[in-house]
């Protein structure tokens, strides 16, 4: 035991450096920095590893560098099920996605169009020429199969001026 009180009592002076008076503990990363940076000075063609771990006697390098955490398999099994819940989190919203699509696709939309008798003027609105010389209009509904916007304008191009189209 003197022999481990004495080794303590070295490392502490090391740590002092020139300093008698006693420092506020610091956090063991920087400590581990300290004794490192001041061994590697002393001897600067050893390791990192190997400087820190010739200040304790009867310590296998290796041995301390395999060693694992006692709480690995919790991180590991936390770590796990963030990923599968986020995973799941995706696939729910991927299969609202493709349900949302199919029944878009399905269902049509009710058109709802209003037709003059007198002119046979066929709008989307009521054509209010027609209202002001009190032409009967009809209003047609009709369901129609709900496109996609490239089969719209593919649709567009394709009909003359008159028809409302663009050629």
């Amino acid at each position: 035991e003197e022999a481990a009180r004495a080794k303590q009592r070295q490392l502490a002076a090391i740590l002092r450096g020139s300093n008698a008076q006693p420092q506020p503990p610091k956090p063991q990363q920087r400590l581990v920095a300290r004794v490192v940076s001041k061994v590697q000075a002393q001897s600067s063609d050893k390791k990192k590893e190997n400087a820190l771990f010739d200040q304790f006697d009867g310590i296998d390098v290796q041995e301390v560098l395999k060693q694992k955490s006692r709480f690995e398999e919790e991180a590991n099994a936390e770590a796990y099920t963030k990923s599968l819940k986020a995973v799941s989190e995706l696939e729910y919203r991927e299969e609202l996605q493709t349900k949302r699509q199919k029944k878009k696709q399905q269902n049509g939309r009710i058109a709802k169009e209003y037709k003059c008798t007198v002119c046979k003027i066929i709008s989307r609105k009521e054509p209010r020429i027609c209202l002001r010389n009190n032409h009967k209009i009809i209003t047609v509904r009709r369901v129609t199969k709900s496109q996609s916007l490239t089969e719209a304008r593919l649709d567009l191009e394709n009909k003359s001026v008159d028809e409302g189209g663009m050629r």
